[in-house]
């Protein structure tokens, strides 16, 4: 039987994974610096400090996969990867980057990053309303966003991404081209179908622009969506630098703290919105889950089914790229891993319209 490791065990998206991979039929090996309070029973667990290279590299040896959900990604992912394909495992990443990609792009085992929401579902969800046939697409609008806890590790990588040139603020999509600073930002609107007053950030990711390209869209633009207020002043502040060193310790800590204050009687949400015009007309995507870890695992998981089908050839790749749209799309809606997927005909405010929430 295979044996598929799975590192950072313990955390919001490692639990859900080894849950999730424990009825696949392989043997799951499950990797955490303190152990795994709730590990599915015949999991082999092991006590591993992924920054100490002889204990990552024992770890992954005698694995066929290594599906890493231990973060941050952008400090622990190449070493982690480093360590899978050394071993002669294939492997996942939920994080991981462009720059990684071309890193390990002639690695000698299957390796697919971004596996997760965003990258991952971000670029999938609008490959699956684009659907087959039909001309470019005139028109595509995204909203990602909610309200929900950050995990130190997630904290920690928003952070990162703020200076690390992950992706372009205010930059968007015109006349088939990347267009810098021509979206405004949406500041304190109602914008349903999110609740009450929010704020919608404009950022053009490279998963974004590679999807652009990829269906010939005309017109672009792409929101990360904060309804928590405090989250988004703690994040106003690191990324104006007047909090301090905006990669120290700390930072991740406040955003962490601000994301709980927010919360507070709340019930957390994550909301995926796609809305795109061509040939046939207007449909709008609506995705809600209560659980946007929960999307992760999910991703991260049919990323491993596909390495484990050897479906994937070796190399590096980005999931968004790789996985058939559909068949994520079919395992979200058998996990139940969203309470709302519907497609309306139409723009947003139409889809709203029609009572999709």
């Amino acid at each position: 039987m295979l044996t598929v490791g799975v590192l950072g065990a313990s955390g919001a998206v490692g639990r859900q994974v080894a849950h999730l991979l424990a009825g696949a039929g392989v043997t799951v090996r499950l990797g955490a610096r303190a152990g795994v309070p709730d590990a599915p029973a015949g999991a082999e667990v092991v006590a591993v400090d992924v920054t100490a290279p002889a204990a990552l590299r024992a770890f992954c040896a005698g694995c066929h996969l290594v599906v890493n959900c231990a973060g941050p990604s952008y400090r622990l992912s190449p070493r982690v990867a480093a360590a899978a394909v050394a071993a002669g495992a294939a492997y996942v990443d939920a994080g991981g980057d462009d720059l990684l990609r071309d890193r390990l792009s002639f690695a000698p085992v299957p390796v697919v990053l971004g596996a997760g929401q965003s990258p991952g579902l971000s670029g999938l969800l609008p490959r699956w309303l684009r659907g087959t046939g039909g001309g470019p697409v005139g028109s595509l609008r995204a909203w990602f966003g909610g309200l929900d806890r950050f995990s130190p590790a997630a904290a920690a990588d928003m952070v990162a991404s703020l200076h690390d040139g992950y992706g372009e603020a205010m930059a968007g999509w015109r006349d088939g081209a990347a267009a810098p600073r021509t979206v405004e930002p949406l500041l304190d609107v109602s914008l349903p179908p999110f609740p009450g007053r929010v704020t919608a950030y404009p950022f053009l990711t490279g998963e974004a622009r590679r999807l652009a390209v990829e269906l010939g869209v005309r017109d672009g633009a792409w929101f990360n969506v904060f309804a928590g207020r405090q989250t988004l002043a703690v994040l106003n502040r690191l990324r104006a630098g007047t909090v301090g060193d905006p990669a120290g310790s700390d930072a991740a800590g406040r955003l962490v703290r601000a994301a709980e204050v927010d919360l507070a009687g709340q019930r957390p949400y994550q909301l995926m919105v796609v809305e795109i015009t061509d040939d046939r007309g207007t449909r709008t995507l609506t995705l809600r889950a209560d659980d946007g870890y929960r999307l992760t695992a999910t991703v991260a998981v049919e990323a491993a089914a596909a390495v484990l089908a050897g479906t994937v050839p070796p190399g590096a790749w980005l999931a968004a790229d790789l996985l058939d749209p559909a068949v994520v799309v079919e395992r979200l809606r058998r996990d139940a891993a969203c309470t709302v997927f519907e497609v309306t005909d139409g723009p947003r405010a139409a889809a709203v319209e029609e009572g999709v929430l």
